[in-house]
C-alpha cells in the first residue's frame, strides 16, 4: 500500500470520527443563536433539539463502528497466528542471531556443540568478561580423540575431512584453556568432552531464572541452513523444560576436560 493510500485512509477516518461531533457542536450553537436573537417557538425548539440528538446518535453509531471494525481485525490476526497459517517461517530462523550483547548480561552461559571453534573465537572476550565477574559458563563439545567425531565430520556442508575437523576443536580447546587460566573460582568456567554426536546445538542461557531462554540449532545434513529456533519457560512450557534437561542429560554423559598440564 503507498504512502499516498495510507494518508487517504487516514484522512477518511479522521473525518468519521470528527465530522459529525463538529457538526453536533454546530447545530447546537446555531439553535442557542437562533433562541437568543429571534426568539423561536417550542415546535422549532424540539425540532432543534431532535436534530442534534440525532447527530449525538450518529457519531455514537460510528464510534462503535469503528470499534467493531478494529476489533474485527485483531480476532482474525489472533485466529491466524493460533491457526499457524504463517507456517514454519514463523518458527524457525536461519541461525543464532547475534548474541554478544545478550551474553555480556548472563549469569550462566550454558553451550554444546560440535567444535565450538567458530563460538570460542568470537565470544572469547565476552567469555572472559563474565568468568571475571563471576557468571557460570559450562561448554560441551565432542572428544577430538575420540571416533565420534569422525562420524561428525561426514554431515559437514563445507568439507568432510576428520583431520581438519580435529584442528578445528583443538583451536577452541586452547582458546578455552586461556579462559580457564582466568577464573578465580574452580568452577566458573568448565568444558566437558562428548563422547558421541549431538543431534542438535543448545544454548541455554540463565537457567533457572526469569531471564531463561534457550536457541536450539538443529544440525542438517551436508546442506545450509541450520533451522534454529528460540525457546522461553513462561511460552514454551515443557518444551522449553524438554531442551534444558536434554542439555544437563549431555552434560552428565560427558566426561571433564581439563589442560594436559593441569590434569592429574
Amino acid at each position: 500500500m503507498s504512502k499516498t493510500t495510507n494518508r487517504l485512509l487516514k484522512f477518511v477516518g479522521y473525518i468519521l470520527d470528527y465530522a459529525p461531533i463538529i457538526a453536533t457542536v454546530i447545530v447546537a450553537t446555531l439553535a442557542s443563536l437562533s433562541a437568543v436573537r429571534s426568539g423561536i417557538t417550542t415546535a422549532e425548539m424540539l425540532q432543534w433539539v431532535l436534530v442534534v440528538l440525532a447527530l449525538l446518535a450518529t457519531t455514537q453509531l460510528v464510534d462503535r463502528f469503528r470499534l467493531m471494525r478494529n476489533l474485527d481485525v485483531k480476532v482474525e490476526q489472533l485466529l491466524e497466528s493460533a491457526q499457524g497459517l504463517k507456517g514454519a517461517n514463523a518458527f524457525f530462523v536461519p541461525r543464532i542471531p547475534d548474541m554478544e550483547e545478550r551474553l555480556r548480561q548472563a549469569k550462566s552461559i550454558a553451550i554444546n556443540g560440535i567444535t565450538l571453534s567458530r563460538t570460542s573465537d568470537s565470544f572469547w572476550g565476552t567469555f572472559k568478561q563474565r568468568i571475571a565477574e563471576g557468571a557460570r559458563i559450562r561448554i560441551l563439545i565432542v572428544d577430538p580423540n575420540h571416533q565420534a567425531l569422525d562420524i561428525a565430520v561426514n554431515r559437514f556442508h563445507k568439507h568432510q575431512d576428520p583431520n581438519r575437523l580435529r584442528r578445528e576443536s583443538e583451536h577452541a580447546l586452547d582458546n578455552f584453556e586461556s579462559l580457564m587460566a582466568e577464573q578465580t573460582l574452580g568452577e566458573a568456567f568448565q568444558v566437558r568432552l562428548l563422547p558421541f554426536v549431538p543431534p542438535y546445538g543448545i544454548w541455554l542461557i540463565d537457567a533457572d531464572t526469569p531471564r531463561a531462554e534457550i536457541w536450539v540449532e538443529l544440525y542438517s545434513f551436508r546442506d545450509e541452513p541450520e533451522p534454529t529456533f528460540h525457546l522461553l519457560p513462561n511460552r514454551d512450557g515443557e518444551w522449553f523444560t524438554f531442551f534444558q534437561r536434554q542439555f544437563e542429560i549431555m552434560w552428565n554423559a560427558s566426561k571433564q576436560w581439563k589442560p594436559e598440564k593441569n590434569a592429574a
